[in-house]
């Protein structure tokens, strides 16, 4: 409820942000709570190192689900994560760092909505390299199984921050939002591609999880053991098929739709493939860093419908599949 409530937030200050595009007042509060975004992360941080510090030095003093809660992360990294994601928060919002940063990637310096996106890429950065020591196992024990509501619930958040950053009735009508997140129609030949690309990651996958199983076998079987726990609640088809969509659907909005054309196609793939660090880093950061470029692509040569049938398609024949 947490996370729901912060992606709610979130949201918001993207909103302010598509606002500030063209209207001073709503520029400078789209700053002022992104700022304070930055702040809180700052704070969270302190808190953790302070958590971190009481763990190794006073352990009984911690209450005993505080105690086994931090037990399934490493607060030190988390907390200094966080205070760096902070500082380069604050940093993104300042015009200098974002011209420097026009230099590598397709963002507008001037731009409110550039800078709110550099800003809470900052914050992702570093929350999720901080999560990154939990592994598959320590993820599991903090989140536990996921129901169909609740994975549906978390999907939600993340449409409507792409539609929030594409000016959804802010600065954009539906039509207009629509043809800036690359939504279209598809030929026939453009879902006989899909497909293939659909085919080429599964066989991409079969490979991956042969050489992993070989080559790291205690890694690749805690990840499947955690992956099959951590979804346990989705158990029929007609639940597959509703996961596959809203995930396909709303990730591929907000990567490919709304960030791709804003951040480039290997900053955004990266950003995918960072965001699965609370995993640890395994055979699975590999394989979605490269599901991330493949889908990247079809963003540039077919469109974001395209990228949604492939990623909907690849997830719900991965959880139709026997294991």
């Amino acid at each position: 409820m947490e996370n729901l409530i912060l992606l709610v937030a979130i949201v918001a200050v993207v909103a302010m942000a598509s606002l500030g595009e063209k209207r001073p007042g709503w520029r400078i509060a789209a700053y002022v709570s992104m700022a304070l975004v930055g702040l809180g992360a700052l704070l969270l941080g302190v808190v953790y190192l302070v958590l971190a510090a009481a763990q190794q030095a006073a352990p009984a003093s911690l209450a005993p689900d505080l105690a086994a809660n931090l037990a399934n992360m490493r607060p030190l990294r988390l907390g200094l994560g966080l205070l760096v994601g902070g500082v380069a928060s604050w940093l993104a919002l300042a015009p200098p760092v974002r011209r420097a940063l026009a230099r590598i990637i397709p963002v507008r310096p001037d731009s409110t909505v550039n800078a709110v996106a550099l800003a809470l890429l900052a914050l992702l950065w570093a929350q999720s390299i901080g999560l990154s020591g939990m592994g598959p196992e320590g993820f599991l024990a903090l989140s536990g199984s996921l129901g169909l509501g609740q994975v549906l619930l978390s999907e939600l958040p993340l449409a409507a921050l792409a539609l929030a950053g594409a000016g959804l009735l802010t600065r954009r009508s539906a039509a207009e939002t629509w043809q800036r997140l690359g939504l279209g129609g598809l030929s026939w030949r453009d879902v006989g591609l899909s497909l293939a690309g659909v085919a080429g990651l599964l066989a991409f996958e079969v490979a991956l999880n042969a050489v992993g199983s070989r080559v790291a076998p205690q890694a690749f079987n805690e990840l499947d053991r955690a992956t099959l726990e951590l979804y346990r609640g989705i158990d029929t088809p007609l639940a597959a098929a509703l996961v596959a969509l809203a995930s396909g659907t709303a990730e591929e909005l907000l990567f490919r739709g709304a960030l791709q054309p804003r951040l480039g196609l290997v900053l955004t793939a990266l950003t995918f493939g960072v965001l699965h660090l609370q995993y640890g880093v395994t055979w699975a950061l590999l394989s979605i860093g490269v599901i991330g470029l493949v889908l990247g692509l079809y963003r540039q040569r077919l469109n974001t419908t395209a990228c949604i049938l492939v990623h909907a398609t690849y997830n719900l024949i991965l959880f139709l599949l026997p294991r």
